[in-house]
């Protein structure tokens, strides 16, 4: 009888085994063989439809890593020039990312995550001869989820920020802008901006205030309490329930936004 157990359990073992193993083989030809060029034919299907609107696309390399859990899209040396050329962004790499679980579900359209970084240096050079420089680590990141409806959420973050715009030196850590859907009132999103510590030119500081003189009232007691926390620099969470609302007439602050 004890033979007879020890046999039944070798023998699950044994079957499990080569279970996994199968799955595992499987999953490896599904993520080389079929993802991996299917990804490559959506992102030049994808390049073709903005060159088509007016974008000038181009970069020295373009690679898909991340497995067994992840599908990244790396580009080398990236630069976009927008319609008419309103500015040239240009860039060490690019990379976009996605959950293999998010990716499958976006192609058909159910639902969908995608996180963008571009660390390194990168350089815009906007319509009227300024060039701005900044320089972020690997941890920031823009991040955007949406389903068959529309928008559910997106974050911005940025860990380690150094910039010059303008001729202006900027600085943040850990700045972090982040939208998510409302919890009482349908449509609309809270809106929630974070950071440790900030350093903005005090310039800036005297346009914006110049600015919400004209602004509208709901805009404009938002913008006092965000110019509070940018003067003095330190650390600073400002809550913006129901701020974004989308839907035909998309609204922030109350204000149209076409």
């Amino acid at each position: 009888m004890a033979d007879y157990a020890r046999r039944k359990l070798r023998w699950g073992r044994w079957l499990f085994g080569t279970l996994f193993v199968l799955i595992a083989v499987a999953y490896i030809v599904i993520w080389f063989v079929v993802t991996k060029p299917l990804i490559g034919d959506f992102v030049d299907n994808w390049l073709d439809d903005q060159r088509s609107m007016g974008y000038e696309i181009s970069y020295s390399e373009k690679r898909v890593e991340g497995f067994p859990f992840n599908f990244e899209l790396v580009f080398e040396d990236p630069v976009i020039v927008l319609p008419g050329n309103q500015a040239r962004i240009e860039g060490e790499e690019l990379r976009l990312h996605s959950r293999v679980w998010d990716f499958y579900p976006m192609l058909l359209n159910k639902w969908g995550k995608v996180q963008g970084s571009m660390p390194g240096k990168s350089r815009i050079l906007d319509q009227n001869g300024g060039a701005h420089e900044m320089t972020m680590n690997a941890s920031s990141r823009l991040q955007i989820a949406w389903n068959a409806e529309g928008l559910t959420g997106a974050d911005l973050k940025l860990d380690d920020l150094s910039a010059r715009i303008d001729g202006e030196s900027f600085a943040t850590e850990d700045l972090e802008f982040a939208a998510t859907p409302s919890n009482n009132l349908t449509g609309a999103f809270d809106l929630n901006l974070s950071w440790d510590s900030i350093d903005v030119p005090q310039k800036w500081l005297v346009d914006a205030k110049t600015g919400l003189e004209s602004a509208p009232p709901a805009a404009a007691v938002i913008a006092s309490g965000i110019l509070v926390g940018l003067e003095s620099g330190e650390a600073a969470n400002i809550p913006m329930p129901n701020a974004l609302a989308l839907g035909d007439r998309p609204m922030l602050f109350g204000v149209p936004l076409n």
